[in-house]
């Protein structure tokens, strides 16, 4: 196996170990492949710390994606400072097997010890008194705001940090532990995480999809910290307070929904216009509305929908080749992409439309990259009965334009 034949060079053992393990027995996939080549890139530094790699339990027994990308990051972090890298894989945490957040965690001490290793070993001790779950998700955030050069948040964050924590257990995607993490006590009353629990539940009940992650990390940060209104990092989401409690909650939806929709899986209109019209559902739902009625009765939405028809839009696909020019058209992805998701929910269904928007996720997952604009019109055309596909294709004539061949 090409593959291995790096580690070969180095040891034939530990080649021979690794190809025995019963994942590459049964083939290997591109998440293996690189999961191998992290494995003969600790080799080269240290081989005693790749063969207890290998040998431990969780990569014995398969490789996901995080367990990957912690490998690969205790890769980095050897060839920096071999000691730390050996403190690190002998955490109790790390032994017993690899989550999404304790990934994330070991990702930001190996970027942040190249930038400046003396960091990293900081924030390792961080956890010599504390290796609790909530410690780590913690030095996981700590990590990437100190890489976003975000000072005045991580001393805030590092002086006292007060948190909300919950696991959900879900129908598809089991238990998943949700933390809000801010450097001020939390208004009186305020219950951040329940509305996160409900926000988690109400997407992966749409979608279809088990949730992406089995730890949702949200950083409420003040407003002199230097961060907008909310966005999406991956490792967590963040969003500042909003006056008006209705805009709170539903920026919260909208990052969430990134979790499944984020800047990979397609078109600017599918990322954002998804996320908001998967936000609107999540608010319907959460308060006892009727999605899409509830929507319907927005008046503010439909104002910003009319703002962007009085700057030229027709149709969203106008708008994509018009972005360029006029910056501000960035805004009608949210506005337009919605507006036409929920026309396509009332012509084609909920089960199609949720079904079609996993499938985003899951390509995004499968093949690392974004469905083209053809790619999403056959995902929706496919999806939908065949008694509503003119229905459908009324729907993308009116609202989103361009020419699309029919079903093959």
């Amino acid at each position: 196996m090409r593959t291995l034949g790096g580690i070969v060079g180095l040891n034939r053992a530990l080649a021979q170990e690794i190809a025995g393990l019963p994942w590459v027995v049964d083939g290997i996939t591109d998440i293996d492949r690189g999961t191998i080549r992290a494995l003969g890139g600790i080799a080269g530094w240290d081989m005693v710390l790749a063969q207890e790699i290998a040998g431990l339990p969780w990569v014995v027994d398969g490789i996901t994606d995080s367990e990957r990308w912690a490998i690969f990051a205790l890769g980095r972090i050897v060839g920096l400072d071999r000691a730390l890298a050996q403190e690190i894989a002998n955490l109790p945490w790390v032994v017993d097997g690899i989550t999404h957040i304790e990934g994330e965690a070991i990702q930001a001490l190996a970027t942040t010890g190249y930038q400046e290793p003396e960091m990293a070993r900081i924030l390792l001790d961080r956890l010599d008194d504390d290796s609790s779950a909530e410690a780590v998700a913690l030095l996981a955030v700590l990590g990437r705001i100190w890489q976003m050069a975000d000072g005045l948040l991580y001393n805030d964050l590092s002086r006292a940090h007060f948190a909300q924590s919950a696991t959900v257990s879900l129908p598809l995607a089991g238990e998943v532990n949700l933390w809000v993490f801010q450097s001020r006590p939390f208004p009186r009353g305020e219950d951040e995480i329940t509305a996160l629990e409900e926000s988690v539940r109400t997407a992966e009940e749409l979608m279809g999809v088990p949730f992406p992650v089995t730890d949702v990390v949200l950083l409420v940060p003040l407003a002199d910290h230097g961060f907008g209104l909310a966005a999406f990092y991956g490792a967590f989401i963040t969003m500042r307070r909003a006056e008006n409690e209705s805009l709170h909650w539903r920026t919260m939806y909208h990052e969430v929904a990134h979790y499944y929709l984020d800047g990979g899986v397609g078109p600017p209109w599918l990322v954002e216009g998804g996320s908001e019209f998967v936000a609107d559902y999540i608010w319907a739902h959460t308060t006892g509305r009727e999605y899409p009625m509830a929507v319907k009765s927005l008046a503010w939405r439909w104002r910003r929908i009319q703002n962007c028809l009085e700057q030229g839009v027709e149709n969203i696909q106008q708008m994509s080749e018009l972005r360029s020019r006029v910056p501000e058209l960035a805004q009608c992805h949210y506005y337009l992409g919605s507006y036409f998701l929920l026309n396509l929910y009332e012509a084609i269904g909920k089960e199609a439309i949720g079904t079609t928007l996993g499938e985003f996720h899951l390509l995004r997952q499968s093949v690392g990259r974004q469905a083209t604009e053809e790619e999403v019109y056959q995902a929706f055309l496919r999806n939908t009965p065949p008694e509503r596909k003119e229905l459908l294709r009324d729907v993308y004539r009116r609202i989103h334009g361009g020419v699309y061949p029919e079903e093959s």
